[in-house]
């Protein structure tokens, strides 16, 4: 419900009543939590569009689990508290590609919960398993949702087709985030779009992105050297990581798979490593005008 529906709460009861009012579909899950958190004399009160004697049946079998999904409840809670009048400024994280989406799982759990992620992918199956709240298939005529073969011009292409998606996804956005690993087809081809768009509708725009390993092969070297000098174009700033860089700050007998996940984890730092100068307050304060100042147009 929109937070206007908050003036139709009934007020607290008298003292020592503790009323709780529930606006999110799992509400029996909610107000187990609840109950786990306010002493046993607390009313609560759930509202849903199911039938009344349906929530009553639904929240005393959720009562008598209080454990149930703890911390993704408390973490919805947290997002509805979170009025967009209260907040610095509005960021939006984009994972674009295999590499974007690996980087954006690994911000979820462990970032400010005002901060809106999505995963953009023409892949359906990958984005499919996303853990991002917000999905974005790209060219679904130009795919049909089977991915972009490993070419730059078709990711390129399933992001033109998605032009008015995209423009829709950051609206809004004071700051945006777009991350993904070159060398592939959609976040090399995607990226540059989606950077344009959010530039274009007065978003300061940011590229985090990685460099493949050498041993990845020299095509997809030279498409991630192609795809980020044109994203260098597109972005206010651009933060590019040699993936070969970070071996020589790994064990020698790291696993493949490992590899890969520190690669990931670089584009996860470099998010955060901005948006906390302006979600979370420090010895000398820095607001995201002066962010804007520093990054705009910065390259």
């Amino acid at each position: 419900l929109p937070l206007s529906a908050a003036d139709e709460m009934p007020r607290p009861g008298p003292a020592g009543r503790a009323v709780l009012a529930v606006f999110i579909a799992s509400a029996p899950c909610a107000v187990a939590y609840a109950s786990t958190r306010f002493p046993a004399t607390a009313t609560f009160s759930a509202w849903s569009a199911s039938t009344p004697a349906r929530v009553a049946s639904r929240v005393a079998s959720a009562r008598a689990g209080a454990t149930r999904a703890p911390r993704l409840v408390h973490a919805s809670l947290l997002t509805m508290s979170a009025r967009p009048e209260d907040l610095p400024c509005v960021i939006k994280v984009i994972g674009v590609g295999g590499g974007g989406g690996n980087a954006v799982n690994r911000m979820v759990d462990n970032f400010d919960p005002s901060v809106e992620f999505w995963a953009v992918n023409t892949d359906a199956q990958v984005l499919a398993q996303s853990r991002a709240a917000n999905r974005l298939t790209l060219g679904k005529k130009v795919t049909r949702g089977l991915g972009a073969g490993g070419s730059a011009d078709i990711g390129r292409e399933a992001a033109l087709e998605s032009k008015e998606d995209i423009r829709e996804m950051v609206s809004g956005a004071d700051l945006v985030f777009v991350t993904a690993g070159m060398g592939g087809g959609t976040g090399s081809g995607a990226a540059p779009v989606i950077a344009e768009v959010a530039r274009e509708m007065g978003c300061l725009t940011v590229g985090v992105v990685t460099k493949p390993f050498t041993f990845e092969g020299r095509k997809r070297s030279d498409a991630a050297r192609d795809s980020t000098e044109l994203l260098r174009a597109k972005v206010d700033t651009l933060i590019v990581v040699s993936n070969d860089r970070l071996l020589e700050t790994v064990p020698e007998d790291l696993p493949l798979q490992q590899a890969f996940s520190v690669a990931d984890d670089i584009l996860r730092q470099g998010v955060v490593g901005i948006s906390d100068i302006i979600l979370k307050p420090g010895l000398i304060n820095v607001d995201f005008a002066d962010v804007c100042a520093i990054m705009k147009d910065s390259g």
